[in-house]
């Protein structure tokens, strides 16, 4: 069978799906880890708290160290394969 035109925009448009499929998995994935990293903030914090930590402490260091975490959280899927995610050779292969 001889390869057309029309079989490689096809191919093309397969892999664009897949492209916008796999980043739109990522974007998902990126917001569940920061979900649950805000969910561990909150436990840590009302463990504090109940512990008898002064509000006025813990609620600074909560929100620094919960900012950062909930930031890393959301990043951590994205680092390697959000860039890998856009070329479609990467999409052929996967």
């Amino acid at each position: 069978m001889e390869t057309t035109a029309q079989h490689h925009t096809t191919i093309t448009r397969y892999l664009d799906r897949l492209i916008r499929r796999e980043r739109l998995l990522l974007a998902v994935q990126s917001l569940l880890w920061a979900i649950g990293a805000m969910a561990l903030v909150i436990v840590l914090a009302a463990i504090a708290l109940s512990a008898g930590g002064q509000p006025m402490v813990v609620g600074p260091i909560g929100l620094t160290v919960g900012l950062v975490l909930v930031g890393c959280a959301a990043w951590m899927p994205l680092r390697k394969r959000w860039p890998q995610s856009r070329f479609r050779h990467h999409q052929a292969r996967v």
